[in-house]
């Protein structure tokens, strides 16, 4: 067999494979994929905006539990201050609550600014802390929320992004609603939620609390 005639085999073979080639490959257009990935991003800012006003405050102001009652449960008995709670998978107790109280210090030496609160028409032990930002922490807030679950999520991101998106908006908003070290003395109003973890503890924390309030008023 001669060259030319290899060659011209050769030829057609590369052919029939191309023609093959082109029917099992899809082109993608790669400024389409990264428009279709961009739309399909969670987007927690817009969902926070969606139950801020709508669903979260009116839970916090008008569907909560007061704090002092809650307080008086759990220093009977955890177990029984459990109907005033949404409990976790995790076994975290977390309270949706509100009260009255007065300021009586204040530590915003870190970013985890600590208000110290004497609630009014509570008298047992468990001492009432208020985390004032900027920084606010953990999962209290979407977990006590009572609406926002894992299930409406992908996946376990999405889930977490909600929590710090809530958690960057009630701090900056409530450490920046008060020159908060000239509010010691002062009486205020709050909302917020608290958890008492009670997995993989040495002992279950039940002498204080510190509430990631939702809101903040001063009282006249």
């Amino acid at each position: 067999m001669g060259k030319k005639i290899k060659w011209i085999i050769w030829l057609v073979v590369i052919i029939a494979f191309l023609a093959w080639g082109s029917t099992q490959f899809t082109v993608v257009n790669t400024q389409e994929q990264a428009a279709v990935v961009e739309s399909e991003k969670f987007d927690r800012v817009a969902f926070v905006d969606s139950i801020w006003d709508s669903k979260l405050l009116p839970a916090v102001q008008e569907d909560s539990i007061d704090l002092a009652v809650v307080l008086d449960a759990i220093g009977e008995n955890l177990e029984k201050s459990a109907e005033f709670a949404k409990i976790s998978v995790s076994g975290a107790y977390n309270y949706r609550v509100r009260g009255t109280g007065t300021v009586e210090s204040v530590d915003v030496s870190s970013k985890n600014g600590v208000a110290t609160i004497q609630l009014d028409h509570y008298d047992g032990n468990i001492q009432v802390f208020l985390n004032i930002g900027p920084k606010i922490s953990g999962e209290s807030i979407r977990d006590g929320s009572g609406f926002i679950e894992f299930g409406d999520f992908k996946d376990q991101t999405e889930y977490g992004q909600v929590s710090k998106e809530i958690n960057k908006r009630v701090g900056d908003t409530v450490f920046n609603q008060f020159n908060w070290p000239e509010m010691v003395g002062k009486k205020i109003s709050f909302g917020g939620m608290f958890t008492i973890l009670t997995t993989n503890q040495t002992k279950i924390n039940l002498d204080t609390v510190t509430i990631s309030p939702v809101y903040v008023e001063e009282e006249e």
